[in-house]
């Protein structure tokens, strides 16, 4: 674990990823400081395996929780393409906004949205009050629980 952070560390560009990374060390250390001492002085005053079981059942209800909540939800980027990638049929693009959308694999995540039609250079208002719905609906999908 240590190492594969020090590797991205040494290899990042953003000053913001680096310093969550860094601060990540600290957290770790000190979580691996508290359990242990709580470990050993359970060790200490009564049994050596119940200072073993006690840390394991007080992360178990944490791992699960998080576990449950990471595969009920879903990311603001994955709700807004489902919101745009609504079918319907009687638009000429397909979807329910009428917009052509695309991504570009260049490691920016970045939706492109276009109007659709070669002679339409701006959305309608019909559209632009779609994408903004849509967009406030996304938004917190992460944050529901």
């Amino acid at each position: 674990m240590t190492l594969s952070n020090i590797i991205l560390v040494l290899n990042l560009q953003k000053t913001n990823l680096t310093l969550v990374l860094l601060l990540s060390f600290t957290v770790f250390f000190f979580a691996f400081l508290i359990f242990g001492l709580f470990a050993s002085i359970i060790g200490y005053k009564f049994n050596g395996k119940i200072a073993l079981a006690i840390p394991l059942t007080i992360i178990s209800p944490l791992i699960i929780g998080g576990s449950i909540v990471s595969s009920q939800s879903t990311s603001s980027a994955n709700n807004l393409a489902f919101y745009l990638n609504t079918k319907r049929l009687l638009q000429p693009a397909g979807n329910e906004a009428n917009v052509e959308t695309f991504y570009l694999n260049n490691n920016q995540d970045n939706f492109y949205i276009l109007p659709n039609g070669y002679d339409e250079p701006t959305f309608s208002q019909k559209q632009t009050e779609y994408l903004r719905t849509a967009y406030n609906f996304a938004k917190n999908s992460s944050t529901e629980w």
